[in-house]
């Protein structure tokens, strides 16, 4: 049996090639950047592990070589800085002390002086006083308008559809508590605005989730899972949602619907349907109530802090919708919201009598 011929090794490969490549620049800089010529060669290292041929194996110990002559040369360099920046230091504290000194002999004579500015001082820290307050009733005043608005625009838009134009108004008032805002601000308007901010942070997350499930209800695509809908006497179960038309099957038929032309009880149930299909009742839950019901069905309220949500929500709106409204408007509001508890305890009507 004839024996296996022997694999001639490679003259050039990816690791010599790149060895090379370091060698070339640690003789052309001469010494001059060891910094570089490490760095190099730890991504050499990196790069090959180890060598596999003889060459290899050679041009492997030349960079270790390499390696360590430039990085005791480094070293040796690094501390020859440290040295400098330690003698540049030792004589800036002398130089300190010197002048320590002389200030010292100079306080006498300098008193006057130093009264002057104190009362400088004083005077700059009373307008400064002044100003924090003003600042901090300007805040306070954008604060109760802010607030008011977005207990209001956070049904009222929703209900609209009109879920860009809260999120801006949920923008602006987080802007409240960004870092220039708060630049040169007293520590006290800068807790008011970071409690302000925390608040408008919750609502923004409502909106978001309420978002996610609109966008469900605009583009749902093949995961709705196939929820029931029932519409002008067809029954059937949606598989696709585009710009709001909702695509159902019905025995091998097709036929569409504009799900805004739904009544608000078909809406709702389909809602229902489809929220427990593709398991996401949190959203549909923030959905339904930011788009103004504040009875949703129970099958959404999946945790005791999601009746707590409800609760802030809906006392919000009833107590500054109220308090914005004409004679008329509060008349409507009582006639469309008067049987809720949770509207009367807002607006200060006596409760029902049972």
């Amino acid at each position: 049996m004839k024996a296996p011929e022997k694999q001639q090794e490679p003259s050039n490969t990816p690791l010599t090639a790149k060895a090379d490549e370091i060698l070339k620049f640690v003789s052309d800089a001469a010494g001059n950047n060891p910094g570089k010529a490490v760095e190099l060669c730890e991504e050499f290292f990196r790069n090959f592990p180890a060598a596999k041929y003889s060459r290899e194996k050679e041009k492997y110990e030349e960079i270790n070589k390499v390696f360590h002559e430039n990085d005791e040369r480094l070293t040796i360099l690094r501390r020859q800085s440290a040295r400098e920046r330690y003698l540049r230091n030792l004589a800036n504290e002398r130089e300190a002390a010197l002048r320590r000194k002389q200030d010292a002999e100079r306080r006498a004579e300098q008193d006057r002086e130093r009264k002057r500015r104190e009362e400088e001082k004083r005077k700059l820290a009373e307008l400064k006083k002044q100003k924090s307050k003003e600042e901090l009733k300007e805040l306070e005043s954008k604060i109760a308008e802010l607030r008011s608005k977005i207990c209001i625009e956070l049904i009222d838009s929703c209900s609209k559809d009109d879920y860009d134009g809260i999120r801006k108004l949920l923008e602006e008032a987080i802007r409240l508590n960004s870092q220039k805002e708060r630049k040169g601000k007293s520590s006290e308007w800068v807790s008011k605005a970071s409690r302000f901010a925390g608040w408008t942070s919750r609502r923004r997350n409502w909106l978001n989730q309420a978002a996610a499930f609109r966008k469900i209800l605009t583009d749902g695509s093949s995961d709705l899972k196939k929820p029931q809908i029932v519409y002008k006497g067809s029954l059937g179960y949606v598989t696709s949602i585009r710009n709001g038309i909702a695509t159902a099957e019905d025995g091998g038929k097709t036929f569409t619907v504009d799900l805004k032309q739904l009544s608000r009880s078909q809406h709702l149930s389909f809602v229902l349907r489809l929220s427990n299909k593709m398991g996401n009742q949190q959203k549909a839950f923030y959905y339904t109530v930011l788009g103004g019901n504040f009875n949703p069905p129970q099958e959404l309220i999946l945790y005791n802090w999601m009746n707590r949500d409800l609760n802030e929500i809906a006392t919000d709106y009833f107590k500054e919708k109220y308090k914005k409204s004409n004679l008329d408007q509060k008349n409507e509001m009582i006639r469309k919201y008067g049987k809720f508890p949770i509207f009367r305890k807002a607006v200060g009507l006596k409760p029902l009598k049972s």
